[in-house]
């Protein structure tokens, strides 16, 4: 309608009678390769018939079946080679390949349409009365329109996606989306001097499924009403046989059924009669109108009260403007969009009205406070995210860039254009995979500044390519058509995950400009346009108040908290004022009643009741964000006790104590007593989605009282700022006493950190468990009935899986916290053997009760977010540290190493949804020969499986990741040296998180810090030496976040003091550390790594031992001692990494002292690498460096001439027996060299009774013991 020129003129229709029509439309949309922009067609533009020749296999390709007339469509294409005869015929060798059986077709990527045409490649009208278009001087004298109907079906919702255009002949301002349901009585469209003399009669006309119109006037026409005319409109129906609901405004391609007597849309009526008004020369029987909805009462508004509304900003003002990208208007579908527009540009910033944008994306949502995306199952480009752009007729024509300050358009992209080309117009912006829980290559090594959001580029950190990516970031310039990974491996296994992103902060906009032509306008009531700009403005001025901080002056009234308020769930504190404790507080959320426990069927840790977890009916969803649902902090459970969201706190314990029962420290094995902010991760980090809002504390004191029992943290908080913590003791904590991450201005004083936790029932594994009950629960309902076998085994249903797991889980709560003792006498063998696979699975076998994680902190200083990486690693900086007088004591960790594994080389680790590693060591028959191992499995590494195999929801899924050479090992046998091989990394534990033992206070990217009048002693890493597995070999970096310059090879098995790294004005004055003690690995006072400064003013260090527990024979001097290193002890290390350091006193007349004692390991720290000194005495090394030199010289030159000789083939028995003579003459030789040169005493030793001895023993394979080294 309306797309031909005028040409026709003085057209006369007089005493016309146009009646009783019955229309069905039946949509065959145009059918084209992708490499071809022409339709398949015959000779007469008949419309080759996809739909009944062809059909789609599960996999996705397209299959020809052929009908006779297609056959004989192809057979003509392929016999005639008459151009006159084949005429508009186009089915090319690629279509005929594909129709022969020789080339497959992939439905989503080799197939294009082109929608809303008939088989005859027509566009879809519908009935219609009586068409003018492109006439000019037409006159019309009693004219009669009666009972036209269509019934006509739906249009394709699939094949061209929800529509504008569904055609390049298709103008949306006149027609708009799927017409073949329409039906009109009258249409003038483009044409002038349309002259109505006498009568023109409209009855009847109904549509079953779309939109029926009595008089339409469109586009560049008018109707003129001589002074005689008289229209009659009367029943006019739309969607009779089409449920109500079924459709609404946003459902394109098909509308929703509007009735409509007379539309005017850009066209008029003149009326020639003076003082004639409107209704006296049209009459509309109203009641006898109706459909879904009502059309906009165009007909009775005058000029004035009329708005044109534009689809984008090409002739509008620069500034906020207003606009219906559609060129539609529904309030509560298509509403006023606010924009920015400037030089033509259309600027989109979400920030002028959130919920009004939600409405024009597929979906919109907000991943942190300024970053907008679609949601996590939603895979659109930008272009198709951005519904009114998804037109494909119009992508072409549109120009696209993007916006930093959203007030200016940028086209071109500096990074990816060709300078010597135009700048593209095709740019926008897009997010990180981390952002949306999908991998990102430099994830952890350059982040994205979270204040200034200034984004940078690096290599993966270590050093391990130099090739250079960009950081985690939320803006990334690029082409608004890059895809988005669907496959959920590909989110997990990648490392080059994007998605569309948008600043919903006045930062980061998209722009774009339509051609003039693909402009669309809109009619609308100046009354409704006015109002919607008011309640738009209305809404911006309140969430600007709202994001307004303003004065918000603390509230002298106490709020006093008992155990009453602690029953149900977290206490949120969101006012500011002063909060008090009135007893002793135990922890134990939402736990079952008594008779529950003890009725015989109690299950602990059932996925459908989910005890100890936020209530799963919704009833806590308003106060807890992810109860019930996936997103939000909550989702995992409750993470803490109590969260302070808001400015101007007072936390007083008064004398008491606040800490977790002993049932909820098992059953919730991620908790903090106190959070700092509302959520426990800052967006980007963390295991599943926590939802967007952080709101960290400010100005907060917590003081006065013990914070005790906690499986994570005793305080912790992510972006607070004015921290206080005073006079606290806090102990009895698993990873951290206090973790302060992207602070500004914390004190800590006269606080006692310590002990940790020495009772910890179970491992990490326990905790994965607890928390991904909810998606067991999500698993078992939609897949339980479905099966799944193992090799060599009988198959289950995915719930024998799933509740085989709970069973384990049910035993070990009976065991901790009933304290029950399963054996064969009491629960028989079957039950027996199923306690021992629980124990072996969950129990923590560490017999003083110390955690399995790689760390534990009395104090954790850190910039922005998680520390779960290397030293380094940090992406931000902290501010403005004080701790004083803290007396920091007994910590002690037994890290159990756990390996990344895969069998694609460039794939992400395996691992389930929490990224919970899957424990390759513990799931074989063995582990000697990884080639040729067998998977045997645990009740949790079944489950990690059936959950990657069965469950489909990314929300679900998560970080879940296996690849299809851990499938084909686990389901169908094969090993890993018939599937070509494996990879992975080390020095991680459970979580994957870097290993890196104990460490009294650790201080990462903080400026001006100072640490004074402290105390550490009491330090202990038990954990055993790293697995040494051809996996990683001897490395010096285990992982992509491990920095070897900074920590080289296994670091779970070190001890420190204090740490500092990346850290600067800094001042540590009258600190006293003692007792730290390691029984495999390093052991320091303090540690000065990369680029820190610091003034060291009074610092006592003692008793350090390094490797107490360490025989010499685990050494591997043939590995040049990697990736367990020789341990050595230090009371000041200085990596001489960037670093600088000054030794001061509080006065000229007092010497500086900085001064170690009792430093005790295998070998000490160089002379250069020591700062200040260390009392000769007393600071001791086990062996000289040149001792273990000559272990590596010696296995070298063996290893060396058993290479030649085993490799070379032609050497004869008796050469290859004289080879191995001399091989064992000349080390003989040089230990009896070694063993002179130790009676000289060239080699230290820690003790007379110990100098040849150890070498001796090494040479010959014995055992050796170092003896603990302490005084």
């Amino acid at each position: 309608l309306g797309s031909a020129p005028r040409f026709a003129s003085n057209v006369a229709m007089e005493n016309i009678n146009i009646h009783d029509f019955v229309l069905n439309p039946i949509e065959k949309c145009k059918f084209a390769l992708s490499n071809s922009p022409f339709t398949v067609r015959g000779p007469f533009a008949d419309v080759f018939d996809a739909d009944v020749a062809s059909y789609v296999d599960e996999d996705g390709f397209l299959h020809y079946v052929g009908t006779p007339f297609s056959d004989a469509q192809l057979a003509f294409a392929r016999a005639t080679e008459s151009w006159s005869a084949l005429s508009h015929t186009d089915m090319g060798k690629r279509f005929q390949r594909w129709t022969s059986g020789e080339l497959q077709l992939d439905y989503q990527n080799d197939v294009m349409w082109s929608c809303n045409t008939d088989i005859q490649l027509h566009v879809q009208k519908g009935p219609i009365g009586l068409r003018i278009d492109g006439i000019s001087d037409a006159r019309l004298s009693n004219v009669n329109i009666e009972n036209l109907i269509n019934i006509g079906q739906l249009g394709d919702t699939e094949k061209c996606g929800a529509y504008l255009k569904g055609n390049g002949h298709q103008d949306s301002q006149v027609q708009l989306g799927y017409t073949g349901t329409d039906n009109y009585g009258v249409v003038i469209v483009n044409s002038d001097n349309v002259v109505l003399e006498n009568e023109l009669n409209i009855n009847g006309i109904e549509s079953h499924n779309g939109i029926a119109t009595g008089l339409n006037i469109l586009r560049d026409a008018q109707l003129t009403l001589d002074v005689t005319a008289k229209i009659s409109v009367s029943n006019i129906k739309a969607g009779t046989q089409l449920a109500l609901n079924t459709l609404t405004f946003a459902d394109l391609p098909n509308k929703i059924p509007v009735a409509c007597a007379v539309n005017l849309n850009l066209g008029t009526i003149e009326l020639l009669k003076s003082g004639s008004k409107i209704d006296d020369q049209v009459l509309i029987e109203q009641e006898s109108i109706y459909g879904h909805a009502s059309c906009l009462d165009s007909l009775h508004l005058a000029e004035e009260d009329r708005v044109i509304v534009p689809s984008a900003c090409n002739a509008l003002e620069d500034g906020i403007q207003y606009i219906l990208p559609y060129g539609l208007y529904a309030p509560n579908d298509y509403p006023l969009l606010p924009v920015m527009c400037n030089n033509g540009d259309t600027v989109l910033d979400p920030s002028l009205s959130f919920e009004t944008y939600q409405k024009y994306f597929s979906s919109l949502y907000l991943y942190d406070i300024g970053i907008g995306g679609p949601s996590l199952d939603d895979f659109s480009t930008w272009r198709q995210w951005f519904l009114p752009f998804e037109n494909r007729d119009i992508k072409a024509v549109f120009q696209y860039g993007v916006s930093d300050d959203c007030s200016q358009c940028e086209y071109g992209n500096a990074e990816t254009d060709n300078p010597d080309f135009p700048p593209s117009t095709n740019n926008a912006y897009y997010m990180t995979g981390n952002f949306y829980l999908c991998a990102w290559i430099t994830k952890g090594d350059c982040d994205m500044d979270a204040e200034t959001y200034e984004c940078h580029q690096c290599a993966r950190n270590g050093g391990r390519t130099d090739l250079v990516y960009p950081g985690v970031c939320s803006h990334l310039k690029t082409n608004v058509d890059t895809t988005v990974h669907t496959d959920h491996y590909q989110c997990t296994g990648n490392n080059d995950n994007v998605k569309p992103a948008i600043g919903t902060n006045g930062q980061f906009c998209t722009c774009y400009k339509p051609q003039e032509n693909d402009l669309r306008v809109f009619q609308m009531n100046k009354a409704d346009f006015d109002a919607d700009v008011i309640a738009l403005q209305q809404q911006q001025t309140e969430e600007d108040n709202t994001n307004d901080d303003g004065d918000v002056s603390g509230n002298n009234d106490i709020i006093y908290l008992s155990n009453q308020d602690f029953l149900y769930g977290t206490y949120r504190i969101t006012q500011p004022g002063i909060y008090m404790l009135t007893e002793d507080i135990s922890i134990n959320f939402n736990e079952p009643s008594e008779d529950i426990k003890n009725s015989p069927d109690f299950s602990p840790n059932s996925y459908d009741e989910l005890y100890w977890f936020p209530k799963q009916d919704g009833s806590q969803d308003d106060q807890y964000m992810g109860a019930s649902t996936w997103s939000g902090p909550y989702q995992l459970g409750f993470f803490t006790a109590i969260t302070i969201e808001t400015n101007d706190v007072i936390l007083d314990l008064n004398g008491f104590e606040i800490a977790m029962s002993k049932e909820f420290y098992l059953q919730q094995r991620v908790f903090s007593i106190v959070e700092l902010a509302a959520k426990n991760f800052v967006s980007g980090q963390g295991p599943v989605d926590f939802g967007p809002y952080l709101n960290s504390a400010t100005n907060v004191v917590i003081k006065n009282g013990a914070i005790g029992l906690a499986s994570h943290h005793g305080v912790h908080g992510n972006g607070a700022k004015g921290v206080t913590l005073q006079n606290l003791k806090v102990y009895n904590f698993d990873v951290a006493g206090i973790q302060l991450n992207g602070f500004e201005d914390a004190t800590i004083s006269d606080c006692e950190v310590g002990p940790s936790s020495s009772q910890i029932p179970v491992t990490g594994r326990y905790l994965h468990a607890r928390v991904l009950l909810r998606r067991y629960q999500h698993l078992v309902d939609n897949y339980g009935d479905d099966e799944l076998t193992f090799y060599n085994r009988e198959p289950q249903t995915v719930k024998q899986y799933v509740d085989e797991l709970i069973a384990q889980m049910d035993m070990v709560y009976n065991h901790v916290i009933n304290e029950y003792e399963y054996s064969v006498e009491q629960d028989g063998d079957e039950e027996y053997a199923r306690w021992l696979k629980a124990a072996d699975l969950f129990m923590n076998p560490n017999e003083n009760g110390y955690g399995d994680g790689g760390v534990v902190y009395g104090i954790l200083l850190n910039s922005r977010g998680g520390a779960v990486m290397g030293f380094g690693n940090a992406p931000s900086q902290s501010s403005n540290a004080v701790v004083d007088n803290v007396y920091i004591h007994d910590l002690a960790i037994s890290p159990l190493e756990k390996l990344k594994f895969k069998t694609n080389g460039l794939g992400g680790a395996t691992r389930g949804p929490v990224a919970d590693v899957f424990d390759i060591m513990k799931v074989v028959d063995q582990f000697d020969d990884i080639s040729t191992s067998n998977y045997i499995g645990t009740a949790y590494s079944d489950v990690q499986i059936v959950m990657s195999q069965f469950e489909q929801s990314w929300y679900v899924l998560d970080h879940t990741c296996f690849d299809q050479g851990m499938m084909n090992w686990v389901l169908n046998g094969e090993t890993f040296g018939d599937f070509g091989g494996f990879y992975g990394g080390c020095n991680t534990d459970i979580q994957l998180h870097i290993n890196k033992g104990v460490i009294g206070l650790r201080i990462d990217n903080i400026l001006d810090f100072t640490v004074s009048n402290t105390r550490i002693e009491n330090l202990l890493n038990t954990g055993g030496l790293g697995v040494e597995t051809e996996i990683c070999g001897a490395y010096t970096q285990g992982n992509a976040h491990q920095d070897p310059l900074i920590t080289a090879g296994y670091t779970g098995t070190e001890g420190y003091g204090i740490t500092i790294t990346q850290s600067t004005a800094g001042k540590l004055k009258n600190v006293q550390i003692s007792n730290v003690e390691t029984h495999r690995g390093a052991a320091n006072g303090i540690a000065l790594f990369k680029d820190s400064s610091v003034d060291f003013n009074t610092i006592l260090i003692d008793s350090i031992v390094a490797g107490s527990k360490l025989t010499l024979n685990e050494l591997r001097p043939e590995q040049d001692y990697l990736p367990n290193k020789i341990p050595v002890a230090c009371s000041i290390f200085d990596n001489n990494y960037n670093t600088q350091y000054t030794i001061s006193a509080d006065d000229e007349t007092t010497l500086p002292t900085v001064k170690g004692s009792n430093i005790n390991g295998f070998l000490l720290c160089t002379d250069d690498a020591l700062i200040g000194e260390c009392d000769s005495a007393s600071c001791n090394a086990q062996y000289d460096k040149a001792y273990f030199d000559e272990l590596s010289s010696i296995t070298a030159k063996q290893q060396s001439l058993l290479t030649v000789l085993f490799s070379n083939h032609k050497y004869r028995k008796s050469v290859v027996h004289i080879v191995c003579v001399s091989v064992i003459a000349l080390s003989s030789l040089v230990i009896l060299i070694a063993i002179y040169r130790y009676h000289k005493g060239e080699y230290k030793t820690l003790s007379s009774t110990n100098k040849a001895s150890s070498f001796l023993s090494y040479a010959y394979g014995a055992s050796e013991s170092t003896p603990l080294l302490l005084n």
